[in-house]
């Protein structure tokens, strides 16, 4: 095997990971645009992560339709709120031991790309021996394929060195990367297995932890749709006060296994040092998110059992005050304090407007809560 890996033709085997709860609707959304695509040579892996009968009754019946499908089953589902990235080191890879394709690609099963996605992926491979991971361009949808905003794209070529690319994420300079939800690349399955499979850091791991050893490839007009509805997990996930940030920590606890310590080696002190003031950003950031929602939202029985569990793991890190006010903004962006006064603000504005058709609105509305 080469530095950049297997040598990718335009026949080559694609595999599909999708891994799937409780949303059949969705799911069949998901592997109807997989198996209708222009390149044929694919294979889908569901994983059945402890499904739902109506999901699990739709996997047995496209199975029967498609040998080209693969169901790795996990009788109980492998979510748990204590530890939201479990599914990705259990599921995830579950999957790819499954996958024998020389591409893997991850979706959720609330996302869905375009018909041409796979095979604009794959080109980019041809192309450029050098190239391990591709990316296409986001569209925010709703279930029902109604587009709610594209996001924007950067005048770049269409190939970048991968350390490039990491390098201006981290240091949010975004003059080449791409913006993307889920950093989801499509990528060398030699190379995925080489730098560590699917981790808990799962979004980091693919821009931090194998982009930056090859060339990346992108193609504005290979369309991927993030699905975007009340049930999704990072919407759902926002209530509970996750500290997600967590994974990250472990690259600050355990530097010899951490982005900071493998970008010392390949790439040299300077390269790590801006890796470590990327880790100290986001994780402290996160930390007083949290901390400030606990306290917006008084809920002072979770604000001291949190800090109970890291604020000493915390303030071994070096501080910087932009943190604390970053996390306090964030934090206060997303309470019922700026649900209020903006409520507040509307109230205003709508008032100037109509002032008799607002007060009679505003008791209707009182008088309903009430």
């Amino acid at each position: 095997m080469s530095e950049f890996g297997k040598k990718i033709t335009s026949s080559a085997l694609v595999s599909v990971i999708i891994d799937t709860f409780y949303r059949p609707l969705m799911l069949k959304n998901a592997v109807s645009h997989i198996l209708e695509q222009s390149h044929r040579n694919i294979e889908l892996v569901i994983v059945n992560n402890g499904a739902t009968q109506a999901t699990l009754e739709y996997i047995e019946s496209i199975k029967k339709t498609d040998s080209r499908i693969k169901v790795v089953n996990f009788i109980e589902n492998q979510f748990s709120w204590d530890d939201p990235q479990k599914l990705v080191r259990i599921c995830l890879n579950a999957g790819l031991d499954a996958c024998v394709g020389d591409l893997v690609f991850y979706q959720s099963d609330d996302d869905w790309v375009e018909f041409d996605f796979i095979e604009r992926m794959v080109k980019l491979f041809v192309n450029n021996d050098k190239c391990i991971t591709a990316i296409g361009r986001v569209a925010n949808a709703k279930p029902n394929g109604t587009i709610l905003n594209y996001y924007p794209i950067i005048a770049r070529d269409t190939y970048v060195k991968g350390l490039d690319l990491a390098v201006d994420f981290i240091t949010n300079k975004n003059l080449i990367y791409q913006e993307n939800p889920g950093h989801s690349f499509v990528i060398k399955r030699d190379i995925l297995n080489r730098y560590g499979r699917f981790q808990d850091t799962f979004e980091k791991q693919q821009i931090l932890g194998i982009v930056p050893f090859g060339v990346s490839g992108f193609d504005s007009e290979a369309i991927m749709y993030w699905g975007r509805h009340d049930i999704q997990l990072n919407s759902i996930g926002t209530k509970r006060l996750i500290f997600w940030e967590k994974y990250m920590l472990k690259n600050i606890e355990s530097p010899e296994d951490s982005f900071i310590k493998i970008w010392e080696i390949n790439f040299g002190m300077k390269y790590a040092k801006m890796m470590q003031a990327y880790c100290y950003k986001v994780v402290l950031t996160g930390f007083y998110q949290i901390f400030f929602s606990y306290l917006f939202a008084l809920k002072l029985r979770g604000l001291l059992n949190f800090l109970r569990e890291y604020k000493s793991k915390i303030y071994k890190i070096n501080h910087h005050y932009k943190f604390i006010f970053i996390g306090f903004k964030q934090a206060f962006i997303r309470s019922k304090i700026m649900y209020i006064l903006q409520l507040i603000r509307l109230f205003i504005i709508q008032f100037f407007s109509s002032p008799r058709n607002t007060i009679s609105k505003t008791k209707y509305f009182l008088k309903s809560k009430l």
